[in-house]
């Protein structure tokens, strides 16, 4: 992740989070990050970089179920012997050409948060 000290109008630079255990004299429940060159920052000297991505994508596996519900599935779903798919996840009716009887299809989603 990237911060830069706390006040300044430095350049962001890169930091890594450290086991408190490793810094001497640490203060319980704060965090600590180090850089590159490995000097060490207690949470509070630091400004982290914001980070917000103009679109989303996720992949994952679609079909309905035999309740008629539509879901995506990170892995791909399987057929129990009686023939009902081994589901988890959440539902969402957004495909209606997908049935009960469908095999899964593999779809590709972006996401596009929306300017307010």
């Amino acid at each position: 992740m990237k911060a830069k000290l706390r006040g300044t109008t430095g350049a962001y630079f890169d930091v890594e989070e450290v086991n408190a255990i490793l810094v001497k004299d640490s203060i319980p429940f704060v965090r600590y990050y180090a850089d590159d060159e490995g000097t060490i920052y207690d949470e509070q000297q630091l400004e982290f970089e914001t980070y917000s991505p103009k679109e989303i994508t996720i992949e994952g596996w679609v079909l309905r179920d035999d309740n008629n519900k539509i879901g995506i599935y990170c892995d791909k779903p399987t057929c129990d012997e009686d023939g009902y798919w081994d589901l988890t996840g959440e539902s969402y009716e957004l495909f209606p050409d997908i049935t009960p009887e469908t095999e899964p299809k593999r779809y590709k989603i972006t996401i596009t948060p929306i300017e307010e």
